[in-house]
């Protein structure tokens, strides 16, 4: 259950909680401001007036002086302002992409394998840049609020008309604001596709990795002229929403030229009947304006509350979808150890495939010993292991831990027990002790890794410096080969020598001499653990106490190595066909 919490009030606390001193600052600043915009509006009707009337020269320069003082404050607020508006851009950027962060915490990875993940979460990170702008509007409104206020009090001291007249006038601008929010919204939800269709051709061009076969397989013109075609797509999107906005906000934008007209109309009415000065002339006409602008820039913010709305709708959609309820979770059944795993019928389909990866598929693997899944490629391997160990969702009744539902027990517990190697595996840019040790590094860290490689002291090059930080994203970083990057991620999950491994290709780039003496250790000294180790290389499986072949996503043979041979099926042939025998790969 989604709890309903993501609301405005929400939002407000999260984001002024967290920036609480530069907001009080800002607010100060606010207050400010009013007081200014009224002496310059008292000593600019003084100045013109005595002016009006040819007074001493002293005396205008004296009011000039002050109109001077009063010009250069408000510059030095305005720059002040404008730092601090700043600083606070910077913390609430900050704030929402760790609340992000902190809730994005899946627990399996079947809809997160998904296209319509990475076009959902391309969605919600637009509309975070939003709220982003929320704490910005809200001072914005105040500053605007406290304007109005006062240009109000100051130009209602001559006529009420004016006011009035530009009360009205905004009002269809309050309602073109929040038609705006919407279509905006809208409209990058379309587009949100061919934005990320453009957005991977064009890092894809520049990637340094990709450039190796971009230049061998002389694909660049290829993808310069799919991300051209893509691209222009996006513009032409892009242009004729613009165009849109712009026909929709004509009518709009016409009510200021006349609102000017029917100002000076009022104005000039009112000096004709000697009602006002020239002085009050002027100032009056500037603080009009000045109404003007600051009642559209009101309406223009409030709609920033409109973004929360929309954001918090999306959240609560994306966290539904993709999200674990953690209070749920916890009243789940926590188990200490895995005895055994059984599936019954065990059947999975990838969302949006017709096919099923796997079917009907039962089996029991006890907690100690090696276990092997062979098969082809595309046989269900990868997806079996990953399935057997909680990282897949899947209907009841089909998989058992400890004789348990999977759906019954904690997964946050259960992932605990298990290490992982992928097939693609993460090439962190970090230290090399963070890399393996996956935490803060301390000296207990550092002398656990310096145990690991007593234990495997052919897994990693002497020439390592673990203080190094690998990969080529940062300046003065070391990069490593692929089969050292692979030494990496195996020595991660042996360093947190969990109860249950699985190695999934992962020896896939290491030198045979390496490959060997690495799968025999593992096994020997993980005896009393179990080891789940997908593999082509059938020297490898041939260790393992059990092997599971698979064939087009079914177990079509089981036993140990001595026994599988003996079956003369799939195994054995393929097994004889890695060992070269002239009967099966066409040779006499």
């Amino acid at each position: 259950m989604i709890q309903d919490k993501y609301g405005i009030r929400y939002w407000v606390k999260l984001l002024f909680g967290g920036n609480k001193k530069t907001t009080v600052i800002l607010l100060v600043m606010l207050a400010i401001f009013p007081l200014l915009n009224f002496f310059k509006f008292r000593y600019t009707k003084i100045f013109f007036d005595f002016l009006n009337e040819s007074s001493s020269i002293h005396i205008l320069v004296m009011y000039s002086f002050i109109l001077f003082s009063l010009q250069a404050t408000e510059l030095i607020l305005n720059k002040s302002q404008s730092f601090f508006q700043e600083k606070l851009a910077l913390d609430v950027a900050y704030l929402i992409n760790k609340f992000l962060i902190e809730k994005l915490q899946p627990l399996t990875i079947t809809a997160l394998e998904s296209p319509t993940y990475r076009q959902d979460l391309n969605i919600l990170q637009g509309s975070m840049g939003n709220v982003g702008q929320v704490i910005n509007s809200v001072l914005n409104l105040l500053h605007n609020a406290v304007l109005i206020s006062m240009y109000i009090y100051l130009i209602f001291q001559y006529t009420w008309i004016i006011t009035v007249f530009l009360l009205i006038v905004s009002l269809p601008t309050a309602w073109y604001g929040i038609k705006k929010v919407q279509r905006e919204h809208r409209y990058h939800q379309e587009a949100s596709q061919i934005a990320m269709e453009s957005s991977n051709l064009s890092g894809l061009l520049t990637h340094p990795y990709v450039q190796k076969e971009l230049i061998v397989y002389e694909a660049r013109e290829m993808l310069i002229g799919k991300w051209i075609k893509v691209t222009h797509a996006n513009i032409k999107k892009r242009i004729s929403f613009v165009l849109k906005e712009i026909k929709f906000s004509l009518p709009i934008e016409a009510i200021t030229p006349l609102s000017y007209l029917v100002i000076q109309v009022v104005l000039l009415i009112l000096f004709s009947n000697q009602r006002i000065t020239l002085g009050d002339y002027i100032v009056i006409n500037a603080t009009a304006i000045s109404l003007d602008v600051s009642l559209r820039s009101f309406w223009s913010q409030i709609n920033a509350f409109k973004e929360i709305g929309i954001f918090r709708n999306r959240f609560q959609e994306f966290q539904k979808k993709y999200l674990p309820d953690h209070e749920l979770i916890s009243k789940k059944i926590t188990i200490d150890s895995v005895n055994c795993i059984s599936c019954n019928q065990l059947s999975f389909a990838y969302p949006g495939s017709q096919n099923a990866a796997i079917e009907q598929i039962s089996l029991a693997l006890a907690s100690k010993g090696t276990v092997a899944l062979v098969g082809e490629n595309g046989s269900g391997k990868s997806t079996l292991s990953k399935i057997l160990f909680g990282f897949h969702e899947i209907s009841n009744g089909m998989l058992y831990i400890n004789g348990i539902d999977i759906n019954e027990i904690n997964r946050l517990q259960l992932f605990k027990e298990i290490s992982i190697v992928n097939q693609e595996y993460i090439r962190y840019p970090l230290t090399a002790y963070e890399n393996i040790a996956m935490s803060e590094i301390s000296i207990h860290e550092k002398s656990n890794v310096a145990k690991l490689m007593e234990q495997y002291p052919y897994l990693l090059p002497n020439q390592l410096d673990y203080n190094w930080v690998l990969g080529n994203e940062y300046l003065n970083a070391r990069q490593l080969s692929g089969g050292q990057w692979q030494r990496i991620a195996i020595a991660r999950a042996l360093y947190k020598n969990s109860n249950i491994l699985i190695l999934d290709e992962a020896t896939s780039e290491l030198d045979p001499e390496t490959e060997t003496a690495l799968i025999h250790d593992i096994i020997k000294n993980r005896q009393n653990k179990m080891t789940l180790l997908i593999t082509h290389n059938l020297l490898n499986s041939s260790k393992s106490d059990h092997i599971i072949v698979l064939h087009e996503g079914k177990v079509i043979e089981t036993g140990s190595h001595d026994q599988l041979i003996k079956q003369n099926g799939k195994y054995s042939k393929m097994w004889r066909s890695q060992q070269n025998e002239p009967e099966f790969i066409g040779v006499n």
